[in-house]
């Protein structure tokens, strides 16, 4: 920081589980999210892509991947979500803004054959996570 305030609480280092900053990128360039984590990465945790923007931004994925690149979670917002919703479009949404993953191998017995009752099932650890 600039200057020595008192009663400011120290900032935790990143990667952060308390004290998240969100903030919304309204219609950023590519170019100005560079500018813009020039400045406030240490800051900033989390970015949403509000008001749709994500709908209509040229380069999506490049501005997606320089927000991954500076290590920041992204979502798009609430109204574009809305927007697939009223039109009944809830699983088109979900197949353009999330991806299958493996989760943990350890934690859930991943590849497991089991036993209930008279069938035999297999574990398949299987996560959505928005891209």
């Amino acid at each position: 920081m600039n200057f020595n305030l008192s009663q400011i609480p120290e900032r935790t280092p990143k990667p952060r589980n308390n004290g998240l900053t969100m903030v919304m990128d309204k219609g950023l360039s590519i170019s100005e999210v560079r500018n813009f984590l020039e400045v406030a990465s240490p800051h900033v945790d989390i970015v949403k892509l509000g008001f749709g923007t994500s709908f209509v931004t040229p380069n999506l994925r490049e501005k997606i991947e320089v927000y991954k690149q500076a290590g920041m979670a992204i979502y798009f917002g609430g109204t574009l979500f809305e927007a697939f919703l009223i039109r009944n479009q809830f699983e088109d949404y979900l197949f353009a803004n999330t991806k299958l993953e493996t989760a943990s191998s350890t934690r859930h017995d991943f590849g497991k054959i089991y036993e209930e009752g008279e069938n035999y099932y297999f574990k398949l650890n299987l996560q959505i996570r928005f891209k």
